[in-house]
C-alpha cells in the first residue's frame, strides 16, 4: 500500500517585517533535573526534537514526531480509536506526557476497556510547539511514578515580541480509499498586547479521519475485517487554546493558560464497540456503547515563575477534566440507571511549587512538592463519585564532583490517602571522559 503524505506549513500572515528572535540551544532541556543544562550533563537518557526539525518534516502530530526514536514504542499498544500508547523500552502505562512541565494525564479511568490511548489525542498542534524533550527511563523522583517509564516533555514556543501567525494545513492519501484519507489544520498565533508586559498565544487545531474499511487475508486464507486498531473508525478531532503571559518585572512572569479539546468518533456499526441493546433476559440490556463517542478535555492553569539571584521558582495551581460521553449502564432490570450515559468524568486538581537553588560551586539543589486531588464520577460504580488525593515532596542534589563527572541523588516522599507512604530514591551519575564520549546510568524507584 502506497501513501502520499501532503503538507503545506508555516504561510505566515505577519503584521511586522520581522519574525521574533529567539534564541535556540538544541541541546539544552529542562525535563531531566528541573533546570536548563546540556543534554550531555543531564541525569538520563535523551531525545530531543528541534523546532528545526519540527518545521522541515511533515510530522502531523507529536506522536509521529517522537516514533522513530530509539526505546519509543507506539505500534505495541495502539488503541481503539486509533491513536497511540507511548511505551519507553517496554514498560506500558508508565509514560508522563507534560506540556511545560505540566502533567496532561488523569487520575480517573475515563476510557476503560482499551480506550487509554484517547489522551494521547489531546495534545497541542505542532505548530504551537518549541521542541519535544523525550526522557528515556525513571524519573519518578521529580515527576511521580507515572514516570517509571520515561517522560515526553512538550515545550511550547514563548510568546512573540512581535504579532505572527502560521497556517499548517496536513493530508496523508491512500492509493487505497479503503484505507481512510486523513486531513488537518492548524492556526498558531502570538504578540505583545501591551509593550514587552502583556502577551497573548492562540492555537487551533483540526484533524478529520475518514472511515477505514480494511480486509486482509489471514493464515487460513479467508478475508476477515482489520480491528479497530489496524481499521480505524471515522473520527472528527478539535483543540483550541490560549495562554495569556504577563511579565510583572525583571524577575517575576505570571502564565494563564486555557485549553479544551473534542474528539468524536463515529460507532453507529459497532467499529468501537457493541451499541446498547435488549438482552436475553426480560427489561436486561447488554453492549454498553453508544452509536456516537465524544471525549472532551478542559486543562488550565495559573503559574508563577521568579527567577531571582540566589534561586528560582514555579509554582502552579491547574485543573484537568476529562468526560467521555460514549459510554451507557448495561446490565440486568435492576441494575440502577440502566440505559442512562454512564456520564464517565474525571477532575484532577494539581498544587505544586519547585525551587533551583545553587550551592556553592558544586551542587545545585532541587526542592518541591505537589498536592494532587483526584475525582472520578461513573454511574456503574458504588459509590457513583469517589475521589483521593495525593501528597508529595522532593529534593533531589546534582553535585559536580570534578567538571566530568557529575553525581545526582534525590528521593520522594508520597501519602496517599489510599495506599499510604512510600519514599522513592534516585541516584544517577554522568561521566564525560572525552567531548565525544558520555556514559550515564543509574538507580530509580517509584510508587
Amino acid at each position: 500500500m502506497k501513501k502520499i503524505c501532503l503538507s503545506v506549513c508555516a504561510i505566515g500572515l505577519l503584521s511586522s517585517n520581522a519574525i521574533s528572535q529567539n534564541v535556540e540551544l538544541d541541546s539544552s532541556i529542562v525535563s531531566a533535573s528541573g533546570f536548563t543544562q546540556d543534554i550531555k550533563e543531564a541525569p538520563a537518557t535523551i531525545n530531543v526534537i528541534s523546532k528545526k526539525e519540527l518545521q522541515s518534516k511533515p510530522y502531523r502530530d507529536v506522536a509521529e514526531a517522537i516514533a522513530d526514536i530509539p526505546g519509543v514504542d507506539l505500534y505495541a499498544s495502539k488503541g481503539k480509536t486509533g491513536s497511540y500508547n507511548i511505551t519507553m523500552r517496554g514498560i506500558t502505562g508508565y509514560t508522563l506526557v507534560l506540556i511545560d512541565g505540566r502533567r496532561q494525564g488523569i487520575g480517573g479511568e475515563v476510557g476503560p476497556n482499551g480506550f487509554n490511548e484517547i489522551s494521547n489525542s489531546l495534545l497541542p498542534p505542532i505548530s504551537s510547539i518549541e521542541r519535544i524533550e523525550v526522557i528515556k527511563g525513571p524519573m519518578s523522583t521529580l515527576y511521580g511514578s507515572e514516570a517509571l517509564g520515561g517522560v515526553v516533555n512538550i515545550i511550547t514556543k514563548k510568546v512573540s515580541d512581535k504579532w505572527e501567525t502560521s497556517v499548517s494545513l496536513d493530508a496523508l492519501l491512500n492509493e487505497n480509499k479503503d484505507w481512510g484519507n486523513t486531513y488537518g489544520t492548524s492556526i498558531y498565533s502570538s504578540g505583545p498586547l501591551m509593550n514587552d508586559k502583556l502577551g497573548l498565544t492562540l492555537r487551533f487545531r483540526e484533524f478529520y479521519r475518514q472511515q477505514s474499511n480494511v480486509e486482509f487475508t489471514n493464515g487460513s486464507g479467508q478475508r476477515v475485517q482489520g480491528d479497530q486498531a489496524q481499521s480505524p473508525t471515522k473520527a472528527n478531532n478539535f483543540n483550541i487554546g490560549t495562554r495569556i503571559s504577563y511579565l510583572a518585572n525583571d524577575y517575576n512572569t505570571f502564565i494563564f493558560d486555557i485549553d479544551f479539546s473534542r474528539n468524536h468518533y463515529d460507532n453507529k456499526q459497532g467499529q468501537l464497540g457493541t451499541i446498547t441493546s435488549p438482552g436475553r433476559t426480560p427489561g436486561s440490556l447488554t453492549g454498553g456503547y453508544a452509536d456516537i463517542m465524544e471525549v472532551d478535555k478542559f486543562v488550565t492553569y495559573l503559574s508563577h515563575e521568579g527567577v531571582y539571584e540566589n534561586f528560582s521558582i514555579t509554582s502552579g495551581l491547574q485543573y484537568n477534566r476529562v468526560s467521555n460521553d460514549g459510554r451507557e449502564v448495561v446490565g440486568q432490570a435492576t441494575q440502577p440507571f440502566l440505559g442512562e450515559n454512564r456520564d464517565i468524568v474525571a477532575e484532577d486538581i494539581i498544587l505544586d511549587t519547585k525551587s533551583v537553588i545553587p550551592l556553592g560551586q558544586s551542587h545545585i539543589l532541587s526542592v518541591g512538592g505537589e498536592y494532587r486531588l483526584e475525582k472520578m464520577q461513573d454511574k456503574i460504580a458504588s459509590p457513583t463519585n469517589f475521589d483521593q488525593y495525593l501528597l508529595a515532596i522532593f529534593a533531589e542534589d546534582e553535585y559536580s564532583i570534578k567538571d566530568d563527572l557529575r553525581l545526582t541523588f534525590g528521593a520522594r516522599y508520597n501519602h496517599h490517602e489510599i495506599f499510604g507512604n512510600n519514599v522513592s530514591p534516585r541516584a544517577y551519575v554522568v561521566y564525560n571522559p572525552t567531548n565525544e564520549l558520555t556514559l550515564k546510568g543509574g538507580v530509580s524507584t517509584g510508587f
